[in-house]
């Protein structure tokens, strides 16, 4: 967590006052502060966190993505979404489709320019399929038949490329009364629509610490969801599942060198390539 000083001296060179005490995740320290009448989010990167570029890509975008009101090579201020409903919330009463609708709404604005040069791209980032450490839940075979496909759909990427978010989730839309639903924390990976499809089918939807790996790889579930992506931004269903079924495993090779014991991203997996052989 950044020190007391730290977040002092920004607190002064931002003129912001503390709305509650600061918070740690994984990634970042937080502060919920004001400046006025205005709610913000004064946010300090980890070292090499990979939302350390999120100013940047945030005032590419424009559009349904938080504000940037002040940045530096150390913090972000950004605006804060109020009242900050998660989209996760809408699944959590049983309006799934909707809350995919707003889902498609969100990415599909995002998608909107090219990107600028420089930007990390979806083969990239996938430097993990050829060093996957051994875990007793990930095989050889697994992991081949998932390396084979990723590859061969980032060389046949649509020409149509965006700047995707890479991590869109049900947690990072939030509702805010003024802008309506925008997005937040995003980690900034060049590529075409299709592969960001992949994070809302594999990612649970309810609030943690309730995982509910086994509603994300319910077939049913899964075949509703792409099916209404494909409608909705005019992708094919296939592409949607084969790029899902690969990226799960390489998720699950990321968590299997943070050190998970359980790699339930594999269930997901599973499910795509299921339904890719119905």
């Amino acid at each position: 967590m950044i020190d007391r000083q730290t977040i002092a001296t920004y607190l002064t060179k931002w003129r912001l006052t503390l709305d509650g005490a600061p918070f740690s995740t994984h990634s970042a320290t937080l502060a919920y502060v004001t400046r006025g009448t205005t709610h913000a989010v004064l946010k300090f990167f980890d070292p090499n966190d990979d939302e350390s570029d999120g100013a940047d890509i945030l005032k590419f975008w424009e559009g349904p993505a938080a504000r940037v009101l002040e940045a530096d090579d150390r913090a972000v201020l950004l605006e804060r979404a109020m009242p900050g409903t998660m989209l996760a919330e809408l699944v959590e009463q049983g309006r799934d489709d909707d809350a995919t609708d707003i889902w498609c709404d969100i990415a599909e604005s995002l998608h909107r320019k090219p990107p600028s040069e420089g930007w990390t791209t979806i083969a990239e980032r996938a430097g993990s399929f050829s060093r996957p450490p051994k875990h007793p839940q990930l095989s050889e075979e697994d992991v081949r038949r998932a390396r084979k496909d990723y590859f061969e759909l980032c060389a046949t990427q649509s020409p149509r490329l965006g700047l995707l978010h890479a991590d869109l989730n049900h947690f990072n839309i939030l509702k805010d009364a003024r802008r309506g639903w925008i997005t937040i924390d995003p980690k900034g990976v060049e590529g075409e629509l299709a592969f960001e499809t992949t994070v809302l089918l594999r990612n649970p939807v309810r609030r943690p610490p309730v995982r509910d790996w086994d509603g994300m790889a319910d077939p049913a579930q899964m075949e509703r969801r792409v099916a209404r992506l494909s409608r909705r931004l005019g992708l094919d269903a296939t592409r949607i599942l084969r790029w899902c079924a690969a990226e799960c495993v390489l998720s699950a090779i990321w968590s299997a060198e943070g050190g998970a014991t359980e790699l339930h991203a594999l269930k997901v997996g599973r499910t795509a390539r299921q339904l890719l052989s119905a």
